[in-house]
């Protein structure tokens, strides 16, 4: 998928290419990455765990204040609630 997106490193709306691939039934990786000179990525591990509710661990590379080339990683634990 070819889209933009807000940029925090250089302030500005850029282009990025997102690619995924769904490994299994519940389990999906996804990788979006900037077209311009930031070159910002991030990676997403999606474990579906019933209708309702997945985990998620993500990396980027968005530094703004760290001298740590590294980068960063989370978790994320998504819920879904549905009302009729």
């Amino acid at each position: 998928r070819v889209s933009s997106a807000y940029s925090v490193r250089t302030g500005r709306t850029e282009p990025q290419i997102s690619v995924g691939k769904r490994i299994s039934d519940r389990i999906r990786v996804t990788a979006t990455t900037g077209l311009s000179e930031s070159r910002e990525l991030r990676t997403v591990l999606e474990a579906q765990l019933d209708e309702r509710t997945s985990v998620q661990a993500a990396y980027d590379n968005y530094n703004l204040t760290s001298a740590s080339s590294f980068g960063n990683i989370g978790a994320d634990i998504r819920w879904r609630l549905e009302f009729e």
